[in-house]
């Protein structure tokens, strides 16, 4: 039996995370869910509008939660549990891919603090700056010559 692959459409915009479009249902959830903070707001409905949506509250996070709503949506829908396991599976993890993404651009802008600025300052106003840095590697463990220290601190 050949297997019907299908296809989400979504969005680029991050505000539009929270929605999902595929196999002719739109999900769209309330806000994001977060790990062991329990149930949101999640809504189905066709894609192509017509009825009101089905909407319940679910922890994305629990499988047993996750089930239960996969078997109201495909009773409400015609479709069946496991292609709906499916898109709640698709919607979670452009949810954390989305989070992953964000916790990563924040990880990467340096904290700066004052004294800290100034110590780095004072440090690269060092006449001695290259010296100290041998001395630094040679306290580390570093053995060697100290022209090839200063080297690799460059």
């Amino acid at each position: 039996m050949a297997r019907k692959h299908s296809k989400a459409r979504e969005s680029n915009d991050p505000a539009d995370v929270l929605s999902l479009e595929v196999d002719g249902l739109r999900y769209v959830l309330d806000e994001g869910p977060r790990p062991g903070r329990g149930r949101l707001v999640a809504g189905v409905a066709l894609a192509l509008g017509g009825e009101p949506p089905f909407r319940d509250r679910v922890d994305l996070y629990a499988f047993k939660d996750r089930r239960r709503f996969a078997d109201l949506v495909a009773d409400s829908f015609a479709r069946e549990r496991r292609q709906v396991l499916g898109h709640l599976a698709l919607l979670l993890d452009r949810i954390e891919r989305a989070r992953a993404a964000a916790g990563h651009a924040a990880a990467r802008e340096p904290k700066l603090t004052a004294e800290r600025r100034r110590a780095a300052l004072a440090l690269l106003e060092r006449e001695d700056l290259l010296d100290a840095a041998a001395e630094a590697m040679e306290a580390l463990g570093y053995v060697g010559e100290d022209p090839l220290k200063r080297l690799g601190y460059l």
